[in-house]
Formats: C-alpha cells, structure tokens, sequence
C-alpha cells in the first residue's frame, strides 16, 4: 500500500475515532456506534461511487463540529419529548441541571431581543435623520437667501 493510501486510510480512521471520542462524552454506547457506522457507511459508500476519501473527508468537514451539531440535536429532541416537565419546579430548593440551562437559553432569547430591539432603534434614528437631511438640503437654497435678507433688513432697522 502506498504512503498516500496510508494516510488517507489513518485520516479516516482519525476522522471516526474524533467522532467516537466526542460523541461518548453525551451519548450512549448504542447512540455512538450507530453514529460510527452511519458515518464509516457514508465514506464506504461514497467512496464507491468513484470519490476519493480525501473528498468525503474535506465534504464532511471538521469531526467535532460533526458532534456537536448531533448533541444539539439529541438535546432538543430529549426536550421535545418531555413537554410535561416544568421548567421552574424546584427540588430541594435549588433549580435542577435542566431549569438552569432552560433559564439560561432564556436569557439569551432576551439579550437578542434587546438586541433587535437597538438594531431597530439605530435604523429608525439614521432614517429620521436621513430624511431630515434630504429635506435640509432641498431648503438651503431658499434659506440661505431669505437669511441674507433678515440679517441686512435688521442692520438697516437698527441704524
């Protein structure tokens, strides 16, 4: 086997162990191995379609990022399935793990609407402005020459 073949084969097998060693950090055996073969059929399958695993690989992208794209979804997916539970139930008179990320995403869904809410504000201000400025410009030549005739008009009443 050629030294190219070697490291493109140790790429995959680094690719998959990446995946397996981050994915265990949340999920369990029987999750993981499915996810490892999911992934190791895709190259396999792909790769019998005429496509180097060089290209799969650099398709799929960075491994971590794989996993943390799939705990996200298992986390929403367990959140979607126990509607029941109450996020503000206390036990023992301290929030559980989960009221505490609840309140937290909450508090990010705050901060971007206060967001917005300035994004709006500065929008709403420059057009103000902008069409301030647009009538502005078409009076100065009409209020420049009327000012001209105040200020002489007040300097001959004066004398």
């Amino acid at each position: 086997m050629s030294d190219r073949k070697k490291r493109i084969t140790m790429r995959k097998e680094e690719f998959l162990e990446k995946l397996r060693a981050r994915l265990s950090q949340t999920m369990s055996q029987q999750e993981v191995t499915a996810q490892i073969r999911y992934y190791e059929n895709y190259i396999q399958e792909q790769m019998q379609n005429g496509r180097s695993e060089e290209e799969v690989l650099t398709e799929l992208g960075d491994p971590l990022l794989i996993a943390k794209t799939l705990m996200d979804v298992q986390e929403t997916q367990e959140e979607y399935s126990h509607p029941e539970s109450n996020i503000y139930e206390e036990r023992g008179g301290q929030e559980s793990g989960d009221t505490q990320r609840e309140l937290h995403r909450m508090e990010i869904k705050t901060r971007g609407g206060s967001l917005l809410a300035a994004v709006i504000f500065v929008v709403a201000v420059a057009m103000i402005l902008w069409a301030a400025g647009t009538v502005l410009i078409h009076l100065l030549p009409i209020l420049i020459p009327l000012m001209i005739v105040l200020l002489v008009v007040a300097y001959f009443k004066q004398k």
